[in-house]
């Protein structure tokens, strides 16, 4: 999955976020792969720590390094939110949740099993010889 984020051209500390970004070899606007094996790669909360800092004071005395920590209780939940609304984004782009994928693949399955139709199969041989049955006796 991808997730694209970016930091605006009309942030007021625009200037100093995209140099503090350079730095880690980001650029403001990145997409980033997000997998199973790497769920989060090294540089999505770096990019959302500084992306979620509002004072230009903090800004300024901010390294690189310490992106890769959490800066503030408040700027690592308004990271995590941006994240949390990324990733919810992407899931309200799918058609079906996962429990409805989950039912129609064992709907699809069961129609493919040979049990349904044996047994279908054995009721209509069962059906059609107690009909043959009464048949003969009248």
């Amino acid at each position: 999955m991808q997730i694209t984020a970016n930091i605006k051209q009309t942030d007021a500390l625009y200037s100093t976020k995209r140099t503090i970004l350079q730095k880690l070899d980001i650029a403001p606007r990145v997409t980033f792969d997000l997998t199973l094996k790497v769920p989060l790669s090294d540089k999505v909360l770096p990019f959302l720590r500084l992306a979620n800092v509002n004072n230009a004071e903090l800004l300024k005395s901010l390294t690189p390094e310490q992106l890769k920590q959490p800066i503030s209780e408040v700027n690592e939940a308004a990271s995590l939110a941006m994240l949390r609304s990324h990733l919810q984004t992407k899931l309200d782009g799918y058609r079906t949740t996962i429990d409805e994928d989950t039912s129609r693949q064992r709907a699809t399955l069961s129609a493919f099993s040979p049990k349904p139709k044996k047994s279908a199969h054995e009721g209509m041989v069962e059906t059609n010889h107690n009909r043959a049955t009464l048949f003969k006796r009248s």
